[in-house]
């Protein structure tokens, strides 16, 4: 095993465990760190604690499998994968975010949020607090992402082709991924509902609109069943998304009405 801060103080780098790899494995599964760690010389201070797998995901419901393969909307959403009992919004109310933004937003997005909240779907996606002010909140992140974005359009502008609300038109980000890339609304139409969807790649050209709803692209997309950048494929092919697909809530904080 190579550490860098020893190479970089002129040490030797290497932690050499003394033994071919599956023994190594297998002596970290039986015995926990601390021998092995000894051994190697890579700590001596750490306690023994034998290695415990982690809990085994509960077995799919016949709920969850049947709606892997058929039915459509946040019916068959929160069917597939159940939402928390309390989603994180943010301590303020949708009237407040409205008049920030300056606009309000698809009731379907409203829908889906006081089913979920803010949370991370697959580890992947990453719906922002929609009614919270700190840098991370749905608002705020926004307004930093519009700055960034036009900082950048006037350097590269074939890069970088689109709109920033709230110019006419402009995508109003709403979530991201891990990896930089944001999940908007084009702000054009008759009303936020007639809004289309479109994906900011952080490392591929700009792509068109997406030409179906939030819940249809967040639901075939867990099954597989859509990708585009910014949005790839989670499992391999000859991987069950029940395996792997779920929510993980951000902690909820209380709302408006309960303060």
């Amino acid at each position: 095993m190579h550490c860098q801060d020893d190479e970089n103080a002129g040490r030797d780098p290497w932690r050499r465990f003394g033994s071919p790899l599956v023994p190594t494995l297998a002596r970290l599964v039986a015995d926990g760190m601390r021998p092995v760690a000894v051994r190697s010389r890579m700590q001596t201070d750490l306690e023994h604690v034998p290695w415990t797998p982690p809990p085994r995901r509960p077995e799919p419901t016949p709920q969850q499998r049947a709606a892997l393969t058929t039915g459509s909307g946040l019916k068959t959403l929160t069917a597939l994968v159940p939402p928390p009992e309390t989603p994180a919004l943010g301590k303020h109310t949708w009237d407040w975010l409205y008049d920030r933004l300056g606009t309000r937003l698809p009731g379907e997005y409203v829908r889906l949020m006081e089913r979920y909240g803010a949370g991370s779907w697959c580890g992947w996606l990453r719906f922002n607090t929609p009614l919270d002010d700190d840098q991370y909140a749905l608002a705020p992140w926004a307004e930093w992402y519009a700055d960034t974005y036009q900082e950048q359009r006037a350097e590269f502008p074939e890069y970088h082709p689109l709109a920033v609300h709230p110019e006419p038109g402009g995508f109003l980000p709403f979530a991201d991924s891990i990896d930089g890339d944001q999940l908007c609304w084009l702000t054009e139409g008759a009303t936020p509902d007639d809004w289309p969807l479109i994906v900011v790649p952080r490392h591929a050209d700009q792509g068109p609109p997406l030409d179906t709803d939030l819940t249809t692209i967040l639901l075939e997309w867990l099954r597989g069943r859509f990708a585009t950048e910014g949005l790839p494929t989670l499992g391999r092919r000859d991987e069950n998304p029940l395996d792997y697909i779920d929510f993980e809530p951000y902690d909820a904080e209380p709302t408006a009405d309960d303060q």
